[in-house]
C-alpha cells in the first residue's frame, strides 16, 4: 500500500509530536515543527510559534503542562511560583486528534482506547 502524500497542519504535527515524545519542552515540539515545515533548523531555537501554546483553545483542552513549579516568576503583584522549563503531556482529547492525523497520514493509531 502506497502511503499517501499528505501534509499535515501545524497543529496536527505537534499533537503527533507530543504523542511520540511527551513531557518535552514547548521549545523542543516547535522546533521540530519548524523543521517539519521549512525544512532546515529553526535558526531561533524555538521561539517561533509559541501562540500554539499560549492559545485558550489548545492549552488545557488538548495539553497541558505538567511541570513542577519550583522557580519564581515576577508579575505585577509580586512574585508567584512558576516552572522553569515547561513538560508537556497531551489530554484525551489531543490523543484523539492526534491519532486521526496519525491515520491521516497512513499511521496506525497510538491510543488503545
Amino acid at each position: 500500500m502506497p502511503t499517501p502524500n499528505v501534509r499535515l497542519t501545524g497543529i496536527e504535527y505537534l499533537l503527533v509530536c507530543m504523542q511520540a515524545n511527551p513531557g518535552r519542552s514547548q521549545r523542543y515540539y516547535l522546533r521540530r515543527l519548524y523543521e517539519y515545515k521549512h525544512g532546515t533548523p529553526d535558526p531561533t531555537g524555538g521561539s517561533r510559534g509559541v501562540g500554539y501554546f499560549t492559545s485558550k483553545s489548545y492549552r488545557d483542552v488538548l495539553w497541558y503542562d505538567d511541570a513542577p513549579k519550583n522557580s519564581r516568576g515576577r508579575t505585577f503583584l509580586g512574585y508567584r511560583p512558576k516552572p522553569s522549563c515547561s513538560s508537556m503531556h497531551l489530554k484525551l482529547a489531543g490523543h484523539r486528534r492526534a491519532d486521526a492525523a496519525r491515520a491521516k497520514i497512513g499511521l496506525a493509531p497510538y491510543l488503545n482506547a
